[in-house]
């Protein structure tokens, strides 16, 4: 997976994977792999979250 350029575009993506897994029938390799690119999906967005969460703090305490 390449960089996500921000929260919401790789929301967007994760989204999009979790519904072609609901909706459509796909191999067991193509299941591994989009399980894969989720996995890191839902790492990047965690990862921006707790930032975030982390700026917001800072910024409370400040004030």
């Amino acid at each position: 997976m390449a960089k996500k350029q921000n929260y919401d575009s790789a929301m967007a993506e994760l989204e999009q994977l979790v519904g072609e897994l609901e909706t459509q029938p796909v191999s067991m390799e193509e299941y591994a792999k989009k399980a894969r690119q989720a996995t890191e999906l839902i790492a990047y967005c965690t990862e921006r979250l707790h930032a975030f969460d982390a700026d917001l703090q800072k910024s409370v305490q400040h004030d």
